[in-house]
């Protein structure tokens, strides 16, 4: 069994797990209880010889060099391939950040992420925990370091051309000096931004949770994307995550069911609807 968790939030992000070289996982959830019992997560699991091997491979290559070893250079094989998914056939691979040559890890998840949204012709919906283009200054939370447009270009581009974008963030992600740039993509035409709240536990007060963790795309409804990254910055960049594109109606209806439920849900409310404390 291969395992590997959240290490920081500038080194190691990606949450999954290989067995037997057959069987994989990948998700959103660390790999703690609050997690599974307190936290809103999306994970993938699935049995398959080419996926497991490809998060295997890159999982290697993470092992060699957290252990201070010379890493092997070859990249996992990011092929398409198709695989049976809830009774249908879907078609999916691996991609990986950071975006760096150096980390010899095939496809770009950033990439992967632009292509799908430019392929947007009716719909987009996104649930992340946390949306900014602010390039974060971790040592001054309310103060950026600069602008990443990658992605957030890509959305409004996507809303100008008439495609509808559904974005749902975290009430943890909805403040300065994020807040403005998500009120500023609220106001495009056929974007609107949601974000959940989710009350505290019954049981009492417990650190960092209670919160929507899911990390995970829907193009038209067809095709799209589950991973290990928030959309900022870092996760591209400077951050180890892993994620699944796929495409295919059996599990594309499954994704749309599940963002369904947290956008049309009691703990969220649309972004200009109430100021976030």
């Amino acid at each position: 069994t291969r395992l590997q968790g959240d290490w920081s939030s500038d080194v190691c992000s990606s949450d999954l797990m290989v067995v037997d070289g057959e069987r994989f996982f990948l998700g959103s959830q660390n790999f703690d209880w609050t997690a599974l019992t307190h936290i809103r997560e999306l994970g993938v699991s699935g049995h398959s010889l080419g996926l497991a091997r490809a998060y295997s491979a890159a999982f290697e290559q993470d092992w060699s060099r957290a252990g201070g070893q010379a890493v092997e250079s070859q990249s996992p094989d990011t092929s398409p391939l198709t695989v049976l998914a809830y009774g249908g056939q879907v078609r999916v691979f691996p991609v990986f950040s950071p975006a760096d040559p150096a980390w010899s890890l095939g496809s770009s998840e950033e990439k992967a992420l632009v292509d799908l949204l430019r392929s947007a012709r009716k719909s987009v919906s996104l649930q992340v925990m946390d949306y900014s283009p602010v390039i974060q200054n971790y040592d001054v939370p309310t103060a950026g370091l600069g602008y990443y447009p990658t992605l957030d270009q890509e959305l409004r581009a996507a809303a100008v051309r008439g495609v509808q974008v559904q974005l749902l963030v975290a009430d943890w992600g909805a403040k300065s000096p994020h807040r403005e740039h998500l009120l500023s993509l609220a106001q495009i035409p056929n974007v609107e931004v949601r974000v959940g709240t989710i009350p505290p536990w019954s049981g009492g007060q417990i650190p960092f949770t209670r919160v929507g963790h899911s990390k995970y795309l829907l193009v038209d409804g067809e095709r799209g994307w589950i991973g290990t990254s928030n959309w900022k910055h870092s996760y591209f960049h400077t951050s180890r995550d892993a994620g699944l594109v796929f495409e295919g109606a059996s599990l594309a209806e499954r994704v749309a069911r599940f963002f369904g439920r947290d956008w049309n849900g009691p703990y969220v409310k649309g972004i200009l609807a109430r100021p976030v404390p």
